[in-house]
């Protein structure tokens, strides 16, 4: 039989289901727990400035950020297979695999995706806050450049004169013209540092997903 749905799923139980499935599903669950750990350990790393110990847990989390990616590849796969073998051919999901699951089997199933979407939302909450701190940072030291350089609202002054220096505000002008202390280029380089920092960070898949 093939379609989308089970002309009668109560005779179509399977019995119990393979054996990968289940390791897949903890691997999986265990993997966002372990990223939840790595953000944790990486946000108290950039509140305490400790670049040096940044580069490493940074290394950390992509690795696992590709673990991940690869184990909910995997999962999804063989949640295709299972499906389409019992003659369903919509995308993996809860009701759908719910429909074939055996009865004694859906409990587990079940504690399994609630505690996946927990960890999933964690680790979203987590970088929101991170992204939130991280973007403030940028902005106050984009403030403090522009206060630097003299380019503070429409206000042309000299923050550090030099000796004889007149403050006609030409000096400041060609002070602010120089390549060294251009705020616009500066103010791009923070926007791309927040820019990368959103396009790196794991949300999880959408819902419906695996």
């Amino acid at each position: 039989m093939t379609g989308n749905h089970l002309s009668n799923p109560t005779t179509c139980h399977l019995v119990t289901m393979p054996k990968r499935f289940w390791i897949l599903c903890d691997q999986t669950l265990k993997a966002w727990q372990q990223l939840n750990l790595i953000l944790d350990r990486e946000r108290k790393i950039l509140l305490s400035r400790d670049l040096k110990s940044l580069w490493t847990i940074i290394g950390s989390k992509n690795a696992l950020a590709q673990r991940i990616k690869g184990l909910e590849s995997d999962l999804d796969f063989l949640a295709r297979q299972i499906l389409t073998n019992r003659g369903i051919n919509n995308t993996p999901s809860l009701v759908a695999l719910r429909d074939i699951l055996h009865p004694m089997e859906v409990d587990r199933f079940t504690r399994w995706k609630t505690r996946l979407e927990l960890a999933k939302a964690q680790a979203y909450r987590t970088n929101k806050a991170t992204l939130k701190w991280i973007t403030q940072e940028m902005n106050l030291g984009r403030q403090l450049i522009e206060i630097l350089c003299g380019k503070r609202g429409h206000e042309n002054y000299t923050t550090y004169a030099r000796p004889g220096d007149k403050d006609n505000g030409t000096t400041a002008r060609a002070r602010h013209d120089s390549p060294g202390v251009n705020t616009q280029v500066r103010g791009d380089l923070y926007r791309h540092g927040v820019c990368s920092y959103q396009i790196n960070q794991l949300h999880g898949k959408q819902d419906g997903g695996i």
